[in-house]
């Protein structure tokens, strides 16, 4: 039993087209977004994050169709064998029921005394939440290993902003003008 989640970090020229290329990637391999989100930074670039869920059987290949639709900045796939942790839990399991219908047995028979019953339900009542909580950690693990989990960071390139760096013309000009030299209005104001 193995939980497969991974992170690319994918460039595209418009980010529009990612949007259209990942939902039909989706789609191919029977998965589904679970949240996306985007945003515009204040050099024009737009990014978002897609968080995609696909049958683990099918992860492999969404990976490799993912990776086509632009170039690949960063990639991170992990993969999380829970084997045993899930044999170790079924066999837990297997013991609670077990004293589950231990405690089911005496609390059916005559038990003269009301503590005595009390006190086999509340032994009976932690055997159950124990039983819970181990089908609930079971239940977890089977839903992580049979769908797994793509988070996809979408970006376009940055607009590279190149400074002027020419000492003549309106830049120029309008950068002098904000030089200007207070030291005349200074002896004026001393003089007053």
């Amino acid at each position: 039993m193995i939980i497969k989640a991974g992170n690319i970090t994918i460039e595209l020229d418009k980010y529009g087209d990612a949007e259209v290329k990942i939902n039909e990637v989706i789609t191919k391999y029977n998965g589904y977004i679970v949240n996306n989100k985007s945003n515009q930074s204040s050099i024009s670039n737009k990014s978002g994050t897609f968080i995609v869920k696909v049958p683990a059987v099918k992860f492999d290949e969404l990976i490799s169709d993912v990776n086509k639709i632009g170039k690949v900045l960063n990639q991170n796939i992990q993969a999380n064998d829970v084997t045993e942790e899930y044999v170790d839990l079924e066999a837990r399991l297997k013991t609670q029921k077990e004293l589950e219908k231990r405690i089911v047995k005496l609390l059916n028979e005559k038990v003269s005394k009301l503590a005595d019953i009390f006190e086999i339900e509340e032994k009976l009542a932690s055997v159950r939440e124990k039983i819970e909580k181990t089908e609930g950690r079971m239940k977890l693990l089977k839903s992580q290993s049979s769908l797994s989990t793509l988070t996809l960071n979408v970006t376009e390139p940055p607009i590279i902003i190149i400074p002027i760096q020419s000492d003549d013309g309106f830049f120029f000009e309008l950068k002098q003008a904000f030089k200007m030299d207070f030291l005349p209005l200074q002896k004026l104001f001393l003089f007053v």
